[in-house]
C-alpha cells in the first residue's frame, strides 16, 4: 500500500512541476513589446516625379504616450526645391494619437533623374527635447 501511495505522489510531483515549468517557459517566450514614445513616417515613401512638377505627400506625427506634446515640425527639402504649403507650426499632439501634415512641393527644373532627392522631417519635442526624423526619396 505504501509503494501505491509513493507512486502516486511521485507522479502527482511530475505533473505540478511539469505545469509549472510549461508555465514559467510561456512566460519567458512572450516577446515584450516596446513601444516608441513617438514616431514619424511619411505616407508615401518614394515618389517619382517630373522636374518642375508640383506633387505632395504627408508626413504622420505619432503620439504613443499617455500624455499630450507639443511638437515643431521642421521639412527639409533639397536645394531648389520649392514647398507651396503654409509653413508648419507648432502642433499640439493629443495622448496616445496622431497628425497628420500634408505639404505640397515642386522639384527643381534641373533636378536630375538619376540621383535620389532625399526630403528630411524634424520634430522637436519640447517637453521631453527629444527630435524625431523621418526621410524618403
Amino acid at each position: 500500500m505504501w509503494e501505491k501511495i509513493n507512486i502516486t505522489v511521485k507522479t502527482l510531483t511530475v505533473i505540478l512541476l511539469s505545469i509549472f515549468l510549461l508555465g514559467i517557459e510561456s512566460l519567458f517566450s512572450q516577446e515584450t513589446k516596446s513601444i516608441i514614445p513617438y514616431e514619424a513616417s511619411f505616407i508615401r515613401s518614394n515618389i517619382t516625379q517630373r522636374t518642375g512638377e508640383l506633387t505632395f505627400n504627408v508626413v504622420k506625427i505619432t503620439n504613443n504616450t499617455d500624455s499630450a506634446v507639443q511638437v515643431q515640425p521642421i521639412l527639409n527639402l533639397p536645394k531648389g526645391w520649392a514647398i507651396f504649403t503654409t509653413a508648419f507650426v507648432d502642433t499640439v499632439i493629443p495622448a496616445n494619437s496622431s497628425v497628420n501634415l500634408p505639404f505640397r512641393f515642386r522639384t527643381s527644373n534641373t533636378a536630375k533623374s538619376n540621383i535620389e532627392h532625399q526630403i528630411n522631417f524634424k520634430g522637436y519635442i519640447k517637453k521631453t527635447k527629444t527630435v524625431i526624423e523621418s526621410s524618403f526619396v
